[in-house]
Parts: C-alpha cells; sequence; structure tokens
C-alpha cells in the first residue's frame, strides 16, 4: 500500500561552516536534519591585459659587407661618431640608414666623412 505525501516543511538554518541545514517534520513528529552546501557561481572578470598595438613593419639596417664592420652612428645631438669591433659599444649599437647612419670599410674613410672615433 502506498501513501501519497505531501512534501515535508522545510526551514532553513545556518550552520557556523556556512552550509545550510535543512530541518524538514517526518511522519510520527519526528525531526530529522540534513546538511546541504551552497555554491556561489560568479562570472569571470574581464581580462586585464592591455590591448595589443602592432608595430610598423620596420626595416632591417643592412648586413655590413665583413670587411666593412665599423659602425657609424649619429648621436642624439647630432655629433657623428664610429665604432670599431671590440669597442665598448661596439655590440649595442644599431645601424639606422634612414637616419644617415652607415658602416664604413676603414677608420681613414670614417674620418674623412667626418665621424670621430669613439671616446670609450
Amino acid at each position: 500500500m502506498t501513501a501519497s505525501r505531501a512534501p515535508p516543511a522545510t526551514s532553513g538554518l545556518l550552520s557556523e561552516a556556512g552550509s545550510t541545514a535543512q530541518a524538514s517534520s517526518g511522519t510520527a513528529g519526528r525531526t530529522s536534519m540534513r546538511a546541504t552546501s551552497s555554491v556561489v557561481v560568479a562570472a569571470a572578470p574581464p581580462p586585464t591585459t592591455a590591448p595589443r598595438t602592432i608595430a610598423p613593419p620596420t626595416t632591417a639596417a643592412p648586413a655590413a659587407p665583413s670587411s666593412c664592420n665599423i659602425k657609424g652612428n649619429i648621436a642624439a645631438d647630432g655629433e657623428k661618431i664610429y665604432h670599431l669591433p671590440g669597442d665598448r659599444y661596439y655590440d649595442r649599437t644599431e645601424i639606422s640608414p634612414e637616419k644617415g647612419e652607415r658602416y664604413f670599410c676603414t677608420e681613414a674613410d670614417a674620418v674623412a666623412a667626418g665621424w670621430r672615433h669613439a671616446k670609450v
């Protein structure tokens, strides 16, 4: 014999752990407790990375011929300075032909063009 019952009345009680305990009144005056846990679902925050910018294409400095490896650099103040292989800033110096910088094959060529040797 099957009896149809109405759903038990429940009241939510907050426990110290933050979950809700459900008290339900069953038949014969018994009260039972069952624990249910709550899960909070939140949307992910928007990305915090800065938008990417695309740099315009650059033209690489022309490779120096093996015999023309003296770098002619123009300083911010307009001074023309040449760097020899082994000089302190030789490896760091980049040649930008669009700024008038260039490679020289000999020190004599650099001096004749009005460039001076790097001081350091």
